[in-house]
């Protein structure tokens, strides 16, 4: 496999910036296919992994865990050399398409609800909850395809804990808050990891990439910005659908809204037909 992978922008200044560990992302080329090499971290941080891990618990470490041979939202693994790993180039940064047509980014919001819904609830042995969600952690494909490049901070959480781990709020859904603090992505790891299920991951993507008092500057009024006049006029609960995903007035109600939001966009999609 390696004989056939070619590096590109590889030079003495590049080498000695992974010498020197400040730089742990290449971009090559594997055959006809554009991919994206990634060491798993520094040298430190893998030792570290190491010992927690595989020489502790006796655990081998598996990257297969979110295979997108079975439709999560992530690039194709290729396989690694050593602590290497090599990925597909999934497509250009979300923030390219600021200002794609409002169809095309009905659909990549669309798509960024599902894989929300599917971090959360999939699995059948873990939830996984995104911890940062900037734009520029999401890649859009040619064909519109959206999927998660970088998931290096996730909390994961098991979801068949025994009953003596249980703690008291297991049971009780967890809601993620919106805190007055301007460009801030809060959440508190311990709440994540003492209920058996929270909506963090539709509070990242509602509240800090689709709606329209989004927080970062990457995506200015949101993904979903300027929404065209006969959209509004045929589905006039949109805007307020989008509100009630980002800051919802009672507990549960981010769900509901956000299959009411995906329901709308699925609606809107096909009306118009947009090809997915």
């Amino acid at each position: 496999m390696l004989g056939e992978i070619k590096l590109i922008g590889f030079n003495k200044y590049t080498k000695l910036l992974n010498v020197l560990g400040s730089k742990n992302v290449f971009f090559g080329t594997y055959g006809r296919n554009q991919i994206v090499l990634k060491k798993l971290g520094q040298i430190w941080e893998l030792e570290k992994l190491d010992d927690k891990i595989c020489k502790e618990l006796k655990l081998s470490a598996d990257c297969q865990i979110l295979p997108a041979e079975e439709d999560w939202p992530v690039p194709k693994y290729y396989g690694a050399c050593g602590r290497v790993a090599v990925e597909e180039f999934a497509g250009n940064m979300l923030t390219a398409h600021h200002h794609s047509p409002w169809l095309s980014r009905a659909d990549m919001a669309r798509q960024l609800l599902i894989a929300a819904k599917q971090f959360t609830v999939r699995h059948p042995y873990f939830r996984f909850y995104l911890t940062d969600v900037s734009p520029d952690n999401i890649a859009v494909d040619s064909s519109g395809r959206l999927r998660f490049v970088d998931l290096e901070n996730v909390i994961i959480v098991d979801k068949n804990i025994s009953n003596d781990g249980k703690p008291s709020s297991w049971n009780t859904l967890h809601s993620s808050e919106n805190f007055d603090c301007p460009g801030c992505f809060a959440f508190s790891t311990h709440e994540l990891c003492t209920h058996q299920i929270s909506d963090h991951n539709l509070y990242a993507v509602c509240q800090h990439l689709l709606a329209p008092d989004i927080s970062s500057d990457l995506l200015p009024g949101g993904l979903l910005h300027d929404i065209p006049l006969h959209i509004v006029k045929s589905h006039p609960h949109l805007p307020d659908l989008l509100k009630e995903c980002s800051q919802p007035d009672k507990l549960a109600d981010r769900f509901i809204a956000a299959q009411q939001l995906l329901t709308v966009l699925i609606e809107i999609i096909t009306n118009y037909s947009i090809v997915t």
